[in-house]
C-alpha cells in the first residue's frame, strides 16, 4: 500500500515548527543574556568606572607643565635683601622619547646606507645621539653619574624623568647648547653642518634660593632645600607665606605623545609668594657674630657660643647669632672643625663595625644617619632651642620681684619661719633696702652690705649679685629670696 505523502508533509512541517520554535528561543534567550552582559559592562564602565576612567583619558590625552612661583624675599629692617629666588632651570628626560628619537636615527641611517649602496658609492654613518652619548654630556655638566643616567634612560615607560632641580644659568646654558647640538659629550664644538638637535631632554623655568650675607644669621633664617620647601628657621616657619601658589601649563597631545595645534592649551598663572620685612639689623647682626668668634677664639669655647640683641622698648630681636654658623648657600657642608671631628670618629666607629651590620643596607643607613645628626646639629639656633641655667640673669626678676612686694627693712618673723640663716638673708634685705615711696613713686636706695667684698669699690650699687663674708653668692640666694617673696610667707 503507498503512503500518504500529505501526512509525510505534515509531520515535516510540524518537526520545522519545532525547530525555529526552539531556534527563536535559543536566540531570544542568548539576545536577552548578550544583552544583559553589554547593559552590565556599559554601566560598569560609564558609572562604576567613570572616575578612573575619566582621569585616565585626561592623562593620556593632556600634559601638564608645572610653573613655579618665585618665593617672596626677605629683608632686613633697613630692607637690606637677606635672601632672594633668581632665575634657575630644572633638567627634565623623556626615556620614552629619547628611545623614539634613538630608533628614528638608526631608520634614517640604514635607508642612507641603502640608497648609498644601490649607487655603488660608501656611506659613513654619523654618530648616533643614543642613550649613551646623551648620558654621558648630561654627566659631565649637571655631575650626575653615567650610568645612573643610562639606568633611567631604560625605562622606556616613562615620559617625564627629572634629573637636576634648580640649575643655575651657567650649568642651565651649558645643557641648552648640548641639546642643540652646538657641543659635544665632552663640550668640544659641533660643527654647524653636524649638529643635530637632542630629542627627550628639555629646560624648564624654575627659581633658585641665594643668601646674599651667605652665613649671616643662618641659625635665624634658615634655608630652602632641593624642593624648594623651607627646612629649618624662618624659611620653615613663614614657608606658606614664602612659597606663594604654582601655576600649570595644560596642553593636549595625540596618540604619540605630541602636543597638539596651541589652541588646545590651558594656562594658569602663578602667583608669587609675599616678602618678609625682619626686625634684624644686618650691621647689627654682623657685628654680633664677629664679637662671638673672636671672642670664642680667644677663650677657647668648647660648645660655642650665642647671643642676642634687644630692642629694650619693643623687645624686637635685632640680632640673634649662634656660633659656629654655616654658609646658607652650602647647608650640607659641616663648617665647624669640632663637629667634623666629632663625625669623622662616629664614622670612623661605624666602619671598623661594618662586619657586624646585617647587610650593606644597614651598613649604610647608620652612616647616613650619623651624617644625619651632624648636620641637625649644625643648623641648631641654640639660642632659642638649647636649655641652659639662667645663673646671675635671674636675679634682676628676683629684684624686680623684691621691689614691687616692697619688701620692709625688719624681716625677722620671716627668717624664722623659713629657718633661713640669718647673715645671709641680713645681707640680702640690707642689698634690697630701704625703699620709700615718693611723690608716688617707689624709690630704692641701695646700700653696701656690711658683709660685702671691699675691694669692689664705695658708694651705692645696684649690681645684681649677694655679698656674705667677701664672696659672690649664687642660685641658692635667690631660691631663699624667692621663699620670702612668696605671697602666703
Amino acid at each position: 500500500m503507498a503512503s500518504n505523502p500529505r501526512r509525510k508533509s505534515d509531520a515535516a512541517r510540524r518537526a520545522n515548527q519545532v525547530i525555529r520554535s526552539r531556534t527563536v528561543l535559543v536566540m531570544l534567550l542568548l539576545g536577552i543574556v548578550t544583552f544583559a552582559v553589554l547593559f552590565w559592562k556599559l554601566y560598569d564602565i560609564q558609572i562604576r568606572q567613570h572616575s578612573v576612567l575619566q582621569e585616565k583619558a585626561i592623562e593620556q590625552q593632556t600634559r601638564s607643565a608645572v610653573g613655579n612661583a618665585s618665593r617672596g624675599t626677605v629683608y632686613d629692617r633697613n630692607l637690606n635683601t637677606l635672601a632672594i629666588s633668581a632665575t634657575a632651570e630644572d633638567v627634565n628626560i623623556s626615556p620614552m622619547r629619547i628611545a623614539e628619537f634613538v630608533e628614528s636615527q638608526k631608520e634614517k641611517q640604514e635607508k642612507a646606507a641603502k640608497k648609498a649602496a644601490d649607487k655603488g658609492e660608501t656611506y659613513t654613518a654619523p654618530i648616533l645621539r643614543d642613550q649613551a652619548y646623551i648620558a654621558k654630556g648630561l654627566s659631565r655638566i649637571l655631575g650626575v653619574e653615567q650610568e645612573t643616567l643610562e639606568n633611567r634612560m631604560t625605562k622606556t615607560n616613562y615620559d617625564y624623568w627629572n634629573i637636576k632641580k634648580r640649575a643655575d644659568q651657567t650649568v642651565s646654558d651649558e645643557v641648552r647648547r648640548f641639546i642643540n647640538g652646538e657641543i659635544d659629550p665632552d663640550g668640544n664644538e659641533v660643527p654647524e653642518s653636524d649638529r643635530v638637535k637632542l630629542q627627550g631632554v628639555w629646560l624648564q623655568p624654575s627659581s633658585k634660593r641665594y643668601y646674599l650675607y651667605g652665613s649671616l644669621a643662618s641659625g635665624v633664617l634658615g634655608f630652602v632645600n632641593s624642593d624648594g620647601v623651607g627646612s629649618v628657621g624662618l624659611e620653615a616657619k613663614y614657608d606658606d607665606t614664602l612659597t606663594g601658589t604654582a601655576g600649570y601649563t595644560i596642553s593636549a597631545r595625540n596618540a604619540a605623545g605630541t602636543e597638539l595645534m596651541y589652541n588646545y592649551e590651558q594656562i594658569f598663572d602663578a602667583e608669587n609668594g609675599h616678602s618678609l620685612v625682619l626686625t634684624l639689623d644686618a650691621n647689627v647682626q654682623m657685628s654680633l657674630e664677629n664679637g662671638l668668634e673672636s671672642m670664642l677664639k680667644k677663650y677657647g669655647a668648647k660648645n660655642g657660643g650665642t647671643g642676642i640683641v634687644m630692642d629694650v622698648n619693643s623687645g624686637a630681636i635685632v640680632a640673634m647669632a649662634s656660633y659656629p654658623n654655616y654658609d646658607l648657600n652650602d647647608y650640607g657642608t659641616i663648617f665647624d672643625d669640632a663637629l667634623k671631628a666629632k663625625l669623622d670618629t662616629e664614622l670612623a666607629k661605624i666602619d671598623a663595625k661594618r662586619s657586624t651590620y646585617e647587610s650593606e643596607e644597614a651598613y649604610a643607613e647608620a652612616r647616613s644617619a650619623a651624617i644625619n645628626s651632624a648636620v641637625q646639629s649644625q643648623w641648631r639656633n641654640k639660642c632659642i632651642d638649647s636649655t641652659y641655667e639662667p645663673g646671675s640673669t635671674y636675679k634682676p626678676i628676683t629684684l624686680a620681684a623684691a621691689l614691687a612686694q616692697q619688701i620692709p627693712w625688719n624681716e625677722k618673723e620671716k627668717i624664722h619661719q623659713y629657718r633661713l640663716a640669718q647673715e645671709k638673708v641680713r645681707a640680702i634685705l640690707t642689698f634690697l633696702a630701704p625703699m620709700t615711696v615718693e611723690q608716688g613713686h617707689l624709690v630704692f636706695q641701695p646700700q653696701r652690705p656690711r658683709s660685702a667684698d671691699p675691694h669692689r669699690g664705695g658708694g651705692p650699687f645696684l649690681q645684681p649679685c649677694l655679698y656674705q663674708h667677701g664672696s659672690v653668692r649664687g642660685n641658692g640666694d635667690l631660691l631663699q629670696v624667692s621663699e620670702i617673696l612668696r605671697p602666703d610667707g
